[in-house]
């Protein structure tokens, strides 16, 4: 009993490290994605396809504003943790940096409300940015836990916000069957989550405000690649709804919803382990240990293609099943399920291409490679859609996802033969 509590909360070795930090990095997110996923087919039950429609559209239109609020500092504070001096500086800038670009860009949301498609009025549409606004200040303690090498901690917020989204929801949707009650619910989780995680944040570390201009600029300037590259992702996964919403019925917006979200509890497994490996990745990289550096990169490629297509196989075949968990409304996202699931086998190994580069200081890079597919899928959004529907949008996703496969592999395998030879 005593070595595993050695393993599970101590920091011992680089691989007892990197076990820990996965472990409770996939733990923390199957309790949490399993609250949520109550809480999810919940919430798609009883407030039906056009309700949930809009639901996603207000989610996916507010999320637009807050693409930049983390300006890719919490991906540059992570690495630089591990490789600078001056540690509680760092944190310092970092926290200033995240409180104050989440309120800037809380402000630019609310005056985006008169471009948005009108449901319930303003009051209504500001309950949606305070949620993002709570989000990204909830995303700093997040990133520190994981920079410190100690997501125990991080699984207990965690389970504390899942826990409470999955009451909330529950007793909110039983009593006011709405879309208010469910985005409060949201809110009052990931407020409780905060709390929490601010009194776990006080074992490690004091926080407090603290204006070094030479740091924050050096945040700024290397955080914005990866901002830019947020924007990326936000096009690939997000803008397709937004124009589902203005060209087709909003109850498409609903199906397409429902499979797209089921995709993205998926990304989860690729995601948490790469997040898990980027410290011992950048360490690596930084000790220069080519023998290591390539063993990984040719393991994590070949496991992450494999994994990818074992999982949108199941996903296809198990597709079926989606009435009995959703009702018979949402058999038409039966087929748009299992036509875009194989979006997955393209979407796994260029997760763990995207940190490879980043440990390499080439966010830069990634991003210009990322603009070209991301492009690309607007452009195919457009086309495709007023022609097949919502099909268009899942034809779109997965010819941009491959082609970003290709040209990541491609750039980061170019990266891999050049440091190998110096």
């Amino acid at each position: 009993m005593e070595k595993l509590k050695k393993i599970l909360f101590s920091n011992l070795s680089t691989k007892q490290i990197i076990f820990k930090n996965a472990f409770w990095l996939y733990f923390s997110e199957i309790i949490s994605k399993g609250f949520r996923l109550l809480v999810f087919i919940y919430i798609i039950k009883i407030l039906g396809p056009k309700n949930f429609g809009i639901f996603e559209y207000l989610l996916s239109f507010v999320g637009m504003f807050f693409l930049f609020a983390d300006f890719g500092i919490s991906n540059i504070f992570i690495r630089d943790y591990q490789q600078k001096e001056e540690k509680e500086k760092h944190i310092n800038v970092f926290f200033t940096l995240k409180i104050f670009l989440s309120l800037i860009f809380s402000i630019l949301a609310l005056s985006g409300y008169f471009l948005a498609k009108k449901f319930d009025g303003f009051l209504f549409y500001s309950v949606f940015v305070l949620f993002y606004f709570l989000m990204n200040v909830e995303g700093f303690f997040e990133t520190f836990f994981i920079a410190l090498q100690k997501t125990e901690k991080k699984f207990i917020f965690n389970f504390l916000m899942s826990l409470s989204l999955f009451l909330f929801v529950i007793f909110g949707l039983y009593f006011y069957k709405s879309i208010l009650a469910v985005i409060i619910a949201y809110l009052v989780s990931v407020f409780l989550g905060i709390i929490s995680a601010y009194f776990l944040l006080g074992q490690e570390a004091k926080v407090r405000f603290l204006f070094d201009k030479s740091l924050i600029r050096y945040y700024l300037f290397n955080g914005l690649p990866l901002v830019l590259f947020g924007l990326l992702g936000y096009i690939f996964f997000t803008t397709d709804k937004i124009i589902l919403a203005h060209l087709r019925p909003i109850e498409e917006v609903g199906h397409y919803s429902l499979a797209s979200r089921i995709l993205t509890v998926f990304f989860a497994i690729p995601s948490l382990f790469n997040t898990a490996l980027y410290p011992y990745l950048s360490q690596k990289i930084g000790q220069q240990d080519k023998t290591t550096i390539k063993s990984l990169f040719n393991f994590m490629i070949s496991i992450s293609i494999i994994t990818g297509f074992l999982i949108a196989f199941l996903i296809f075949i198990s597709a079926p099943i989606i009435p009995l968990f959703f009702g018979n409304q949402y058999i038409y996202s039966i087929k748009i399920l299992q036509s875009f699931v194989w979006l997955l086998i393209f979407v796994f190994p260029t997760i763990f291409l995207d940190y490879f580069l980043i440990s390499h200081n080439k966010q830069w890079l990634d991003f210009w490679i990322t603009l070209v597919p991301a492009t690309l899928n607007v452009i195919l959004n457009f086309i495709l859609i007023p022609i097949y529907g919502v099909f268009g949008a899942v034809y779109a996703s997965i010819s941009a996802q491959f082609i970003n496969f290709v040209l990541t592999f491609l750039a980061a395998k170019t990266i891999l033969k050049q440091n190998q030879k110096s």
